[in-house]
């Protein structure tokens, strides 16, 4: 399993660090890729980072799933990029895992991928919804393949979503456990406990479920599924 984070200048630093940090706590590659010249992007931080490699080298067979953060390289950059959108319409053609977090979600409305999905983003970025279903609540949502995040300070429930995403919740709990960290957003619960137990359900219109993937003092993602193509029991 292996991941493709872009990373350009402006990128927001915490949401960028702090998923790199967890996905590699919970063993999954992921490699810094810059939409630069340069392998030393900066952040709308003024940290500089050194990147794995340019983008003019990567070869996009080579990952599993993407990650976009936020930040001011949303607007300065990914929207009118057709680099940025030529990523984008790989991963989602291939039905790969797609996370976007705080105004990167935006990038994804854009063409058309937040349609009729639910989703999260930071608060103004969600223009008209994008045809889709904000839910503004939640500090991160699944809805298929696409992920997003509401800003930096759901970073945490952002990246256990993803792990949970390409691999399984045993291993998402696991790194949590060893990084705990509060739960800041309400919980998703219906048949489950207080708690937001992973295992609460409720059902959507249109065959559409959502279950809570976090535990803890109130669950901080939810997962939405369609019966007809994932196992509700059994997401993977």
């Amino acid at each position: 399993m292996k991941g493709l984070i872009l990373l350009v200048n402006g990128f927001e630093e915490s949401e960028a660090i702090i998923t790199i940090d967890l996905l590699r706590r919970a063993n999954i590659e992921i490699d810094l890729v810059s939409l630069t010249n340069s392998l030393t992007v900066t952040s709308s931080g003024n940290i500089t980072v050194s990147c794995d490699k340019l983008y003019s080298i990567t070869k996009l067979e080579d990952y599993n799933f993407l990650v976009i953060p936020g930040g001011k390289a949303v607007f300065n950059y990914h929207l009118e990029s057709l680099v940025t959108k030529e990523i984008v319409d790989y991963f989602m053609n291939k039905n790969l895992v797609v996370a976007a977090i705080c105004a990167a979600p935006m990038i994804l409305g854009k063409y058309g991928y937040l349609k009729d999905k639910h989703f999260t983003c930071f608060p103004s970025c969600e223009e008209d919804h994008f045809g889709g279903i904000f839910e503004p609540e939640y500090g991160a949502v699944q809805d298929g393949n696409i992920i997003t995040g509401k800003a930096c300070g759901t970073t945490f429930d952002f990246a256990q979503t993803i792990i949970e995403a390409v691999l399984n919740t045993e291993i998402a709990d696991d790194v949590k456990l060893h990084v705990p960290f509060e739960n800041n957003c309400n919980a998703a619960v219906a048949e489950g406990d207080e708690k937001g137990s992973p295992t609460g359900k409720t059902i959507f219109v249109d065959g559409v479920y959502g279950k809570a993937i976090c535990s803890g003092k109130g669950g901080a993602a939810i997962r939405f599924m369609r019966e007809n193509n994932i196992d509700f029991d059994n997401p993977g």
